[in-house]
């Protein structure tokens, strides 16, 4: 037996982002745009980075993502998983999801919020890092990384060596 979904209506999903994210205007400058195509998916742009949000499976889930220009940012690396009851629930999974995304920028995301990509160091070593790796440019992974000064992530310190071993 499927459950029921409770879906926000639009006027509530866009009152419910506007409210979680006004942080992102108020305390950091970010410009609100509302997609004209999808009225589920709003952008608020920064002078380096942008946060994406939308709305997914008509209710079902909301998500959000981190951008310098094209690239998605590995910003969930930066920040651990709130429960529930931390950040409190509206009984709706799409404005939940949606709260916890605001809640981790809030708390865990100031330096990315203002620019600061030195953060993402160990997570992202060098620009489009993801990039590079999905596409199987293990020589130019191997040349970038001998070259990164902090310590990298578990994931980063495994991707080096399996480069090293297929350059």
């Amino acid at each position: 037996m499927s459950r029921k979904i409770q879906r926000p209506t639009h006027d509530e999903y866009v009152q419910f982002v506007e409210q979680e994210f006004n942080f992102l205007e108020s305390d950091y400058g970010y410009r609100k745009s509302w997609d004209k195509k999808d009225a589920f998916r709003v952008i608020y742009s920064g002078r380096r980075i942008s946060v994406h949000i939308w709305g997914w499976g008509y209710g079902e889930s909301g998500h959000m993502s981190v951008n310098l220009g094209a690239e998605e940012l590995p910003y969930r690396d930066l920040v651990t998983s709130k429960l529930p009851e931390h950040i409190g629930s509206t009984g709706r999974q799409q404005l939940d999801d949606l709260r916890e995304h605001a809640y981790r920028l809030k708390t865990d995301c100031q330096e990315l919020l203002t620019g600061d990509l030195s953060v993402l160091a160990p997570y992202r070593p060098f620009p489009n890092a993801d990039e590079l790796w999905f596409n199987r440019e293990f020589s130019t992974i191997v040349e970038l990384l001998e070259k990164v000064d902090k310590p990298l992530a578990g994931k980063w310190k495994t991707r080096y060596e399996y480069a090293l071993k297929n350059a």
